[in-house]
C-alpha cells in the first residue's frame, strides 16, 4: 500500500509537471506570434504616418515651387504697371465718397491691369499680381507713398 501511495504521488507530480510543460509549450509560441503581430501593427502605423508626412511634404514642396514660379520672370515693367494702377486707384478714390464708386473704380482698374499683364505673364503670375494689387489698394496709406 505504501508503494501504491508513492506511485500515486509520483503520478500526480508527473501529471502536473507534464501539464505545465504542455501549457508552456503552447503559450510560448502564442506569445511570440502575438509579439510579431504587435510589431507588424506598429510597422503599419509607422508606414501610414510616414506616408502622411511625405504627402504633406510633397504638397508643401509643390506650393513652394508654385510660389517660386509665380515670382520669377517679373520684370520692372510689370511691377511698375501694378504700382501705377494702385497709385491711379488711390488718387482717383480720394475725392470719391461712396464705397460702391470706389469698388467700381477698383474693378475697372483691375480689368485694365489684367489686359496689360495677359501678354506678359501666365495666369498664375497674374493671380499673384492681382492679389498684391488687392492688398495694396486695401491699405490706408495715401497715394504719395508710392513712387511715380
Amino acid at each position: 500500500m505504501e508503494q501504491f501511495k508513492r506511485g500515486l504521488n509520483q503520478f500526480w507530480v508527473g501529471a502536473v509537471f507534464g501539464l505545465c510543460l504542455a501549457i508552456s509549450l503552447v503559450l510560448i509560441p502564442v506569445a511570440i506570434i502575438m509579439s510579431n503581430i504587435n510589431d507588424v501593427l506598429k510597422i503599419h502605423e509607422v508606414s501610414v504616418l510616414v506616408d502622411k508626412v511625405s504627402t504633406v511634404f510633397d504638397k508643401s514642396e509643390q506650393a513652394i515651387s508654385n510660389a517660386k514660379a509665380a515670382l520669377t520672370d517679373f520684370d520692372n515693367d510689370v511691377m511698375m504697371d501694378m504700382l501705377s494702377a494702385v497709385q491711379s486707384y488711390q488718387q482717383q478714390t480720394q475725392p470719391l465718397l461712396s464705397v460702391e464708386q470706389k469698388q467700381a473704380l477698383k474693378d475697372q482698374i483691375k480689368e485694365q491691369l489684367v489686359v496689360k499683364l495677359e501678354s506678359k505673364l501666365n495666369e498664375q503670375q497674374i493671380v499673384f499680381i492681382m492679389s498684391v494689387f488687392e492688398k495694396l489698394t486695401n491699405t490706408k496709406k495715401e497715394a504719395q507713398a508710392l513712387p511715380d
